[in-house]
């Protein structure tokens, strides 16, 4: 009869919500030996037991994802590890410690009471201990026996002789000097001079700033080759 929808058809015995299309599925008898015929709205969209499947395709994907994420985070965590056992705290670690890719240390005013031949000694006091490496800028080589020079000012914030000392770093480059922490004077902050001299390196004069209640400072100089 005219005006009528046409009746859906089953397949297996199922009635199905969306008319047929002519793609072919497998299970369902159908015209020119096509087994079985896919749902479909008829207009050549998907219905949705494709969408389901689709979804379900993506989770192996979503998974694989993850563990490349897990992966970059675990190669940085290695990374930085072997940063830190080959070049040492004075270059792992942030703050005054860190030189990133062995830039050049900062010079600093060498100030009107630098004074020469100072005694040789690893110390001019107790309770702040400065250490680290002296090494070569670019590529971090550990510079053997550098000499160091350190001053600073006394208790009552003047320079005296017995706040200065020279001392050489081991074939390492490694130095070590223990001293009293600084006073601040004429509006200055706690501050200790230094100037570092190697062979074949321009020499450098710098000053390091320690904080309140800080009792150690690791700290690498890293020098300018001539």
């Amino acid at each position: 009869m005219e005006g009528k929808p046409a009746p859906t058809p089953a397949v297996g015995g199922t009635k199905l919500r969306y008319p047929l299309t002519r793609r072919a599925v497998k299970g369902a008898p159908g015209p020119c030996g096509i087994s079985r015929l896919r749902q479909g709205n008829g207009d050549g969209m998907r219905g949705p037991g494709d969408r389901r499947r689709k979804r379900g395709t993506m989770r192996p994907l979503r998974g694989r994802f993850m563990l490349v994420g897990i992966a970059a985070l675990v190669a940085g965590s290695l990374a930085a590890t072997v940063l830190l056992l080959h070049f040492g705290p004075g270059v792992a670690r942030g703050g005054q410690a860190a030189q990133a890719a062995c830039a050049p240390t900062a010079p600093d005013d060498e100030g009107p009471f630098y004074k020469p031949n100072a005694p040789e000694r690893a110390g001019i006091g107790s309770g702040l201990v400065l250490s680290g490496v002296v090494r070569a800028a670019g590529d971090c080589a550990p510079i053997p026996k550098a000499r160091l020079e350190w001053w600073q000012a006394n208790p009552q914030g003047r320079y005296d002789d017995a706040h200065r000392a020279v001392q050489t770093a081991d074939a390492e480059g490694r130095y070590r000097f223990e001293t009293s922490f600084p006073v601040a004077y004429y509006g200055r902050p706690p501050h200790i001079h230094v100037k570092v001299h190697a062979p074949g390196h321009a020499p450098l004069t710098t000053q390091l700033y320690p904080k309140a209640g800080q009792t150690e400072i690791a700290f690498d100089f890293v020098l300018r080759p001539r």
